[in-house]
């Protein structure tokens, strides 16, 4: 089996999750990450190529 691991970096500021039975975000103004820098573990299966573990953590920005 064959794992890589990707980098990847989000931009959520215009992303949304909104509660099925409220409709509302549950998103609290101002307690929020916009940017997220992301570690996802790509894994080759004889299937193809699949998702793994990720993680993410707070950043300042995506680089260019």
């Amino acid at each position: 089996m064959e794992v890589i691991t990707v980098q990847t970096c989000t931009d959520t500021s215009k992303a949304d999750i909104v509660d099925s039975e409220t409709g509302k975000s549950i998103f609290e103004p101002g307690k929020r990450s916009m940017r997220l820098t992301w570690n996802i573990d790509v894994v080759k299966t004889g299937e193809g190529w699949k998702i793994g573990d990720s993680t993410n953590e707070d950043a300042l920005g995506c680089p260019a």
